[in-house]
């Protein structure tokens, strides 16, 4: 009997996280494995990822797992996982994310129910409730509609793990799709898939936690995911998929909370990422997306002065650990971990120096 969902992980050098993934899964796919199969592409981890993953899989039936010869990069790991499910609903996870109580089971039964071309999940991070924050009607009809909540939820649908798409719908777009997508084919798949989706579906209530916790991250990376983003929806505008006010509108939700964002990042993540050059390189294509949708207005130039003042910074980053989390803590019920201490405890437990595998 075909399996009606595949989740997918493609994932590379997370074993500790990965393993927290499986056993949220195994927790409640080991009774519908009938219904759900797990299926892992590892793109060539060096870490001990698949002693442990073949561990599990030689005792839950479920779990199928395939290894690259070599790293291809993230967005030709994500086809790969694709092409090895099997099920009729591909629901895409990172590897260190996982699934809250009852997620799958639930998941399903709407799959079952509803049998639309493409979901979207609502998930839960360490820092907020929720992030889709959809009011409107669950259910979307019509290229249209579908395609203009792709665009103005940019960010929420960035997360890999908010993507469902029908199998069938993939393998009719399929040979259409690139190599690659500037780490971000997830996205780019979404619009792609306007070829054939019809109906979508929002799943509200959050079903994954989204840690963040197989990253270390820099002021390099928390740049590159607005960037990569932007360049992805620049591409689909180059090959027609979205139009000009459609690139227009995905550009601004990107950046919409990005001043507090990177005003953040820069005060309180000390680590560059890369050398001071490429980290103006990267400000400076920010600069340009944001001057192409005319975002680049007084408030951010006046940041972008800001955060380039190293004692400005530091005085920053000592206000944010020093007052903010460790002399507030001393009144809070629910102690907050600095930013800092955060990123240090995720390395330990083996999170990446990276985010993008290129």
């Amino acid at each position: 009997m075909k399996k009606i969902l595949s989740i997918c992980v493609p994932t590379y050098n997370r074993k500790r996280f990965l393993e927290r993934l499986i056993a949220s899964v195994i927790r409640e796919a080991s009774s519908m494995n009938t219904a759900v199969e797990l299926c892992i592409s590892d793109n060539a981890s060096t870490d001990g990822t698949e002693e442990m993953v073949k561990g599990y899989s030689k005792r839950h039936k479920f779990i199928s797992y395939h290894r690259n010869g070599e790293n291809i990069g993230f967005d030709r790991n994500f086809i790969a996982v694709l092409e090895k499910a099997r099920g009729e609903y591909c629901w895409f996870i990172g590897d260190d994310d996982y699934f809250m109580k009852g997620a799958i089971g639930s998941v399903v039964k709407t799959l079952r129910r509803r049998r639309p071309d493409y979901a979207m999940v609502e998930f839960r991070t360490l820092h907020r409730e929720g992030t889709l924050f959809w009011k409107g009607p669950p259910e979307l009809r019509g290229k249209g509609r579908i395609k203009d909540f792709f665009v103005k939820n940019p960010m929420p649908m960035s997360f890999i793990g908010a993507n469902i798409i029908s199998k069938a719908s993939y393998e009719t777009i399929k040979a259409d799709l690139p190599e690659r997508y500037h780490d971000f084919m997830h996205v780019a798949l979404q619009f792609y898939a306007l070829k054939t989706v019809r109906t979508a579906y929002v799943i509200v209530h959050p079903k994954i936690l989204a840690t963040q916790e197989g990253s270390v991250a820099s002021k390099r990376t928390a740049l590159l995911i607005h960037v990569k983003l932007s360049r992805t929806f620049k591409q689909l505008r180059e090959t027609g998929f979205i139009s000009e006010e459609d690139y227009k509108t995905a550009v601004r939700a990107t950046y919409h909370n990005f001043l507090v964002y990177v005003i953040f990042y820069f005060a309180t993540i000390e680590e560059d990422g890369c050398e001071r050059k490429e980290l103006q390189m990267i400000l400076d294509e920010t600069k340009g997306y944001l001057s192409s949708v005319g975002k680049y207005t007084f408030p951010y130039r006046v940041t972008f002065i800001l955060i380039k003042v190293k004692t400005l910074m530091k005085a920053a980053n000592l206000t944010y650990r020093y007052i903010y989390v460790k002399f507030m803590n001393l009144f809070r019920r629910r102690k907050v971990v600095g930013v800092q201490e955060f990123l240090k405890e995720n390395k330990e437990k083996g999170a990446r120096d990276i985010l993008f595998d290129d």
